[in-house]
C-alpha cells in the first residue's frame, strides 16, 4: 500500500446503543427527551429535585419548554418548578419556548405564571403582538368597521392574547406589512 492511500477498517466491536435511544440519566435528560415514565422515576421514587439547575446552570423546565413537552412542562410545575427560575444568561423557560416556536409549553408556562416581560442579559424579551397598525390607530375615529358594538376600538385582527401569542411564536411576523417595506428599503439603502 502507497503512503498516500488510507485504509478504512470497521470495527464490529463498535458500542452503540439499542435502536440509538437517548441515555436518560437524570430529570434533565428525560425533560429534554420527552420520557415522562423516566422522569416520573427519577422524581418519584428516586426523589430527585425539579427545581435545581444542572452543572450547566440549566433547569429540567426550560429543556421540556425548548422542544415543546407541554405534559412535561405542566408535571415539572406540579412538583416544584419554578416557571421564572432563570439560568446564567437571565433567560427563564419561556425565553427558551420563544426559541422553537413551542407554542403547547408556553400556554402551560404563562398559565402558570410564566413572567411574559422578563428580560435576559442582552435584553431580549417575549412579547405578544397586538397585531395593531399605526393606521389602524389612527383612523379609528374614522371607520365604523373598527368599532366593536360598544362604540369602543377594536382590532379585527385580534383574536385573543392566547391565539395571538401561539400565531407569533409558530408563524413569525406576518406579511400583512409588506406593501409599505420596499420603499422603506429604498430609502434607508
Amino acid at each position: 500500500m502507497a503512503s498516500s492511500e488510507i485504509e478504512v477498517v470497521s470495527s464490529s466491536s463498535s458500542v452503540s446503543k439499542p435502536n440509538d435511544q437517548p441515555l436518560i440519566l437524570d430529570v434533565f435528560t428525560a425533560s429534554a427527551h420527552g420520557d415522562f415514565n423516566k422522569l416520573r422515576t427519577f422524581v418519584e421514587q428516586h426523589g430527585a429535585s425539579v427545581s435545581v439547575p444542572d452543572v450547566n446552570g440549566y433547569y429540567a423546565l426550560q429543556w421540556a419548554s425548548l422542544n415543546n413537552f407541554h405534559d412535561i412542562a405542566h408535571y415539572l410545575i406540579q412538583h416544584g418548578a419554578d416557571v421564572n427560575a432563570k439560568d446564567s444568561m437571565q433567560q427563564t423557560a419561556l425565553h427558551w419556548a420563544a426559541v422553537r416556536g413551542s407554542t403547547a409549553a408556553a400556554d402551560v408556562l404563562v398559565e402558570n405564571g410564566a413572567q411574559i416581560g422578563a428580560a435576559d442579559i442582552n435584553g431580549y424579551r417575549f412579547k405578544i403582538a397586538r397585531n395593531v397598525t399605526t393606521n389602524e390607530v389612527a383612523n379609528s375615529s374614522r371607520y365604523d368597521y373598527l368599532r366593536g358594538p360598544d362604540g369602543r376600538f377594536r382590532n379585527p385582527y385580534n383574536h385573543g392574547c392566547w391565539k395571538n401569542c401561539a400565531d407569533f411564536l409558530s408563524l413569525g411576523y406576518t406579511n400583512d406589512d409588506e406593501i409599505a417595506w420596499p420603499r422603506l428599503q429604498q430609502v434607508a439603502t
